[in-house]
């Protein structure tokens, strides 16, 4: 089921905004952020060695310097939770068309799913 949020109409320009989309969300309790980073790591670059191996033609006509990227990934932010008394666990969410986007190297994040719903744009 797809998730659908309200963008105002000026984030249509962004090419980085859906009203609708679909994201993998996992949760895992009593695992710390260095193992939910990691599990996030590996399903990344899972999809992206599978995507280079199985459908490289395609990819080539699209992102032809596309490098399947390595882990470990470079942390953007950690949140210490545990100094604030909430018990440990950890999780991640990943947009479907966000990494699409990004694998194949496309300028807007419409080009990445077959039927975008773009905010400001009424759509069948």
């Amino acid at each position: 089921m797809p998730n659908i949020r309200i963008e105002p109409i000026e984030t249509m320009q962004t090419g980085r905004h859906l009203s609708e989309f679909r994201q993998v969300d996992i949760e895992e309790a009593f695992v710390t952020y260095e193992n939910s980073m990691s599990l996030a790591e590996e399903l990344i670059y899972h999809v992206c060695t599978e995507v280079r191996n199985n459908c490289n033609g395609h990819l080539l006509g699209l992102n032809g310097d596309f490098v399947v990227p390595i882990p470990p990934f470079e942390r953007i932010r950690y949140l210490d939770m545990l100094k604030h008394g909430i018990p440990r666990s950890a999780g991640f969410g990943i947009g479907v068309e966000r990494l699409t986007r990004w694998v194949c190297g496309l300028d807007k994040i419409w080009e990445a799913t077959p039927f975008p719903k773009v905010p400001g744009v009424i759509s069948p």
